[in-house]
């Protein structure tokens, strides 16, 4: 993809790349078990990340809840606000936790509805597990230059 160079340009990738991730989002998410290459790691991560910032987007607390186990311990204060999250292009990371699950660092855009500007960033960690057939956030962490 070309580099975007404009500050008009950079929304547009920012937006089209979370419209993309989205579209990944509604796919059904490989399960740990079928999960052999990293790069299957990174697609899942990239699609239970996407399909988490739709939930958030969308302000919708039980499809937002239904990402986090019981038990979750979270230091990133995830709750909706009227600025939109977007995946920054290029900062997803996923790593293997082998018989758990997998980390996830990256970076999220906050852009702001009215001005369709980026208005923040934000880094984050997620630990996911996988039990019972199903991604749950177990650990969150973030922090935020809004």
């Amino acid at each position: 993809m070309k580099e975007c160079v404009s500050e008009g340009m950079k929304i547009m990738c920012v937006v089209f790349l979370s419209m993309a991730f989205m579209l990944v989002g509604r796919a059904e998410t490989q399960g740990l078990e079928s999960v052999k290459t990293q790069a299957e790691l990174e697609q899942a991560m990239a699609s239970l990340d996407a399909a988490l910032v739709e939930a958030y987007n969308l302000a919708d607390p039980k499809k937002l809840s239904a990402f986090f186990d019981e038990g979750v311990e979270s230091e990133s204060g995830i709750s909706p606000t009227e600025l939109r999250r977007a995946i920054a292009p290029g900062k997803l990371q996923a790593i293997p936790l082998k018989g758990y699950g997998a980390g996830e660092l990256g970076e999220h855009d906050f852009i702001h509805p009215k001005a369709r500007a980026v208005d923040g960033e934000s880094h984050f960690m997620h630990v996911w597990a996988y039990k019972d057939g199903a991604w749950k956030i177990t650990r969150a962490a973030g922090d935020s230059n809004l």
